[in-house]
């Protein structure tokens, strides 16, 4: 890594005409160098071009606030209404996934950053399901700055393996990272917990359609409990969170490796799986 940023470093100075940048600002290039997203550095003039993008800023602070560009220099031209850091991991995790002609059921689609990626590279239709109020509304109005009303379904609720509801309390902020345990009291919550059996209905899915989960540890809940529907899909692209709900990620793979070939990029505790069906 420190390789990478001396290299970063160098070439920024070289390529800036003897002006150097912050150093938040040369941090943000090298997450993006690491990352595979910087194909070229061009100076033109004395100004800075990546991946022929202009470059106005010398500033870190001023080039983090412009979510539009650095986007745009990531291949990713959308529109969103606060920057959320949600939406630079996603470019990240699903950037080697290929959403082309596909239905895909995304659970836990919080501010619609991952719907608006799959849509934005192809995907049929997308069935974005999340749970936390402000996240959501957040989420109609990312699908509306980018003209995706279209290709998204977006849907206020949470997922489970039965019937109940959750309190999706909090910030948009730190539901982020927060599990919602069901329950089947109505007088302990708001939103309503949905199965993978309602939106197979409801929907008319067939068995080509992909299942994208990031919902905190509910992934555990549903693949354990409700296999019967999660086999009914062709692909699965999810995140684990074995530290969430205290089970280890071979409690999945037992259960997923019946019926899939799944590759895993992660640790015990954090990952990201990718299965298909055999």
């Amino acid at each position: 890594m420190v390789f990478h940023y001396l290299k970063v470093v160098k070439t920024l100075k070289l390529l800036s005409c003897g002006k150097l940048f912050d150093f938040t600002f040369l941090r943000i290039i090298g997450f993006l160098v690491i990352n595979g997203f910087v194909r070229s550095v061009d100076c033109d003039g004395g100004k800075l071009i990546i991946n022929g993008v202009y470059i106005p800023y010398r500033s870190g602070r001023e080039l983090a606030s412009d979510t539009e560009l650095l986007l745009k220099i990531m291949g990713l031209p959308l529109k969103f209404k606060a920057i959320r850091r949600s939406i630079y991991q996603v470019v990240i995790d699903y950037r080697r996934f290929d959403p082309r002609d596909k239905v895909i059921v995304d659970i836990g689609a919080y501010i619609g950053d991952s719907a608006l990626y799959f849509a934005y590279k192809g995907a049929k239709l997308v069935i974005a399901v999340e749970p936390h109020p402000e996240a959501y509304f957040e989420m109609l109005e990312n699908i509306k700055l980018n003209g995706y009303g279209g290709k998204i379904i977006p849907i206020n609720a949470a997922i489970g393996s039965r019937h109940g509801c959750v309190d999706a309390r909090g910030s948009v902020i730190t539901t982020l990272t927060q599990y919602y345990t069901p329950s089947t009291k109505a007088s302990d919550c708001a939103i309503r917990v949905i199965t993978l059996e309602d939106l197979i209905k409801a929907f008319n899915l067939n068995k080509e359609t992909t299942l994208k989960m990031d919902c905190e540890g509910c992934e555990f809940d549903v693949m354990l409990n409700d296999y019967e529907h999660v086999r009914l899909f062709r692909e699965l692209i999810f995140e684990y969170h074995s530290y969430a709900v205290n089970r280890p990620v071979n409690d999945l793979l037992n259960v997923l490796g019946r019926d899939y070939k799944c590759d895993i990029k992660g640790n015990k505790d954090l990952g990201i799986m990718h299965c298909v069906r055999k």
